[in-house]
């Protein structure tokens, strides 16, 4: 494999993850991945006393464990149904809610645990909505994943 190979492969996953994931720094973790295995991969010498490197088998394993997290489809949708629940408005809490969900390889929310050192008011009205959220599933590789996802929902006075 090339130099040129080897280019023309790196502009395909650049490609691939900016499609795919919106270029929110995918690209940059496959390269240092790329960096951290190629480095390890035996030489060898072909016919012509060319270096070579037998790269395809192990960049398709490396693929496979790539993990694109799972992504909110209707989140704003969510918060603005969650408001600011107004007796916590009225009493001025503030604070913010990070809700730890399950997401299938469907994009449904299994499971949840809401967190965070916040007044319960929030934390219930966070988690009445929290079964409405849809997401865009995880994969490794070209699978559909289950995940954990955490989502921050953070409550300010007006």
């Amino acid at each position: 494999m090339t130099l040129l190979h080897l280019s023309q492969s790196a502009a395909a996953v650049q490609r691939l993850c900016n499609r795919d994931y919106g270029g929110q720094g995918l690209f940059t973790r496959v390269i240092i991945a790329l960096a951290t295995v190629l480095p390890l991969i035996p030489m060898s010498l072909n016919a012509q006393d060319q270096p070579s490197l037998a790269v395809a088998p192990m960049l398709a394993d490396a693929a496979d464990r790539v993990v694109v997290p799972a992504r909110p489809l209707n989140l704003d949708a969510v918060k603005r149904t969650i408001g600011y629940p107004s007796e916590a408005s009225s009493r001025g809490i503030t604070g913010t809610v990070v809700a730890q969900m399950l997401v299938d390889e469907l994009g449904q929310v299994k499971r949840y645990v809401v967190t965070g050192k916040c007044d319960p008011i929030l934390k219930e009205a966070v988690a009445a909505h929290l079964m409405d959220l849809k997401f865009e599933p995880a994969t490794r590789g070209a699978r559909p994943v289950d995940m954990w996802v955490n989502v921050r929902f953070t409550f300010k006075a007006l």
